[in-house]
């Protein structure tokens, strides 16, 4: 028997209140994968309101977590070397060019 049973109800109540809005984040953020909008965003945003209720939803999260640290970064794109001005290609002003023969 539980000393004060008002407090088991109102964790009930607040499960179920938890478990239906981070249902409903879910679900939006799946619907906004293929519309306009954050589908990704509202799907974590979900994930981890329901984290704060169910261990499965905190066991999921931490596994994302330790998916996304485990990640490389992504290579840099190949740098552009060095030139001084007016070496794109065309000659400078005042240089002689060669004349047609």
């Amino acid at each position: 028997m539980q000393l004060f049973p008002m407090f088991a109800a109102r964790s009930n109540m607040t499960k179920l209140v938890v478990g239906m809005l981070g249902t409903v984040l879910i679900l939006l953020g799946v619907a906004l994968l293929v519309l306009p909008g954050p589908g990704i965003l509202l799907i974590l945003a979900g994930l981890a309101l329901l984290s704060l209720e169910f261990p499965w939803a905190r066991k999921l999260a931490d596994r994302l977590k330790q998916g996304v640290k485990g990640q490389k970064s992504p290579p840099e794109p190949p740098q552009a070397p060095d030139r001084p001005a007016g070496t794109h290609g065309t000659p400078r002003a005042g240089t002689p060019r060669a004349s047609p023969r």
